[in-house]
């Protein structure tokens, strides 16, 4: 994967009653989040990785923040024994 300081993506959030949001005729756009990348002509060839993770919670506050960012930095680790006869 190439290292490029001017890949740069950046977060959209949506949340707008009046949002064209085509192909829909219908106008609103209700928690719309994601990653626009633009200008990648000047990016030199190679492979770019872009990760994405997202969380559904129920009801969000500040607090919960650490948690969730604990599950990227400590993932749950599984150990496999055989089974004795």
């Amino acid at each position: 994967m190439t290292d490029n300081p001017s890949f740069r993506p950046r977060v959209y959030y949506v949340d707008d009653g009046n949002h064209a949001d085509p192909p829909d005729e219908e106008y609103g756009s209700y928690g719309n989040t994601g990653y626009q990348v633009t200008d990648l002509q000047g990016l030199p060839a190679g492979e770019y990785e872009l990760v994405s993770v997202m969380y559904n919670v129920p009801v969000f506050s500040p607090e919960i923040v650490p948690l969730y960012l604990n599950i990227l930095d400590h993932p749950l680790q599984v150990k496999l024994y055989p089974l004795s006869p």
